[in-house]
């Protein structure tokens, strides 16, 4: 597989009112082409979306979200760069925000 670089981008969603909510906005995050995973904290009212930059945007991701019906806008975007990402493996990494 050739390699990409990666962002993580945390988005704010409204309109989330039950799991049914969250699995739409996680399927639609998930079908734009680029992203490798995406997660959705219904309590918090957020996502958490990697995807490949060179592949898509934090926009797209947005756009997505928000054509099935919900509320959908950027609160942040870093690249993760192969330490970063290794770190966030083991559940660290999160700290690395300033690094872009």
């Amino acid at each position: 597989t050739p390699t990409h670089s990666m962002s993580e981008a945390v988005l704010s969603i409204g309109g989330m009112s039950c799991s049914s909510c969250s699995s739409s906005v996680t399927a639609a995050a998930q079908s734009v082409p680029g992203v490798l995973r995406a997660s959705v904290d219904l309590i918090g009212e957020c996502a958490t979306v990697i995807y490949q930059h060179e592949r898509c945007a934090a926009e797209s991701v947005a756009e997505a979200i928000e054509d099935v019906g919900f509320d959908a806008s950027i609160l942040t975007v870093r690249r993760l760069d192969t330490q970063s990402n290794n770190a966030k493996n083991n559940g660290v990494g999160a700290r690395n925000e300033t690094e872009q």
